[in-house]
């Protein structure tokens, strides 16, 4: 043990984190000795980690959408965002597509611990249900007008790339149902486009 003053706050610290960990109090003589034994261990007390920052967008994202916050809600979508994923290879102008863009940042990912990457699932699948309603269009003169066929599409393709994600991290996770709920998810969002003709 170490000792100190009667009535001295005591800051421990180099704990690791999710570990337990129980303290006693003993009371010294002048030469050392313990007085009377050790006294009572305290209840376990469990190390934790702070957390992390990137769960706390998770989840100010997932309870803005519910809410109906949607400016916030893709604010702090963006956060997690951008923080697990990168701007793909640049490709020629006639070479891009609206899925080409994004790319997972699979550094990023493998550090990630699995319960911020199962939160990242849940947004990327609520931004692609953002996705399915693109943002009115203002016309030439500032007019807002109905979105174009074609701009509806590309934001179903942006919305589809986010949910092939979501799908690729639920199975790295081993959260099968997530993986399947994306999947479907991604499958309603492209039927419109499967039944053009």
């Amino acid at each position: 043990g170490v000792p100190r003053p009667a009535g001295e706050k005591i800051l421990i610290t180099g704990l690791t984190p999710n570990e337990s960990y129980v303290f006693a109090l003993a009371a010294f003589d002048r030469n050392g000795h313990v007085i009377e034994g050790i006294g009572q261990t305290s209840v376990p007390v469990v190390a934790q980690l702070p957390l992390p920052l990137l769960q706390i967008w998770a989840h100010l994202a997932l309870s803005a959408h519910v809410m109906g916050c949607s400016e916030i809600a893709r604010e702090a979508s963006l956060k997690l965002y951008n923080t697990l994923v990168v701007e793909g290879a640049g490709r020629r102008l006639w070479e891009q597509v609206p899925v080409s863009r994004d790319v997972l940042n699979l550094a990023a990912v493998a550090r990630a611990p699995p319960p911020v990457l199962r939160l990242f699932v849940l947004v990327l699948m609520q931004m692609a249900e953002a996705a399915d309603v693109p943002p009115p269009e203002k016309d030439y003169r500032g007019i807002i007008v109905t979105p174009s066929h074609l701009s509806r599409h590309k934001a179903r393709l942006r919305g589809s790339k986010k949910l092939v994600m979501a799908v690729y991290v639920a199975v790295g996770i081993d959260d099968e149902e997530l993986a399947c709920k994306a999947a479907i998810q991604l499958y309603h969002l492209l039927l419109p486009l499967l039944r053009m003709k």
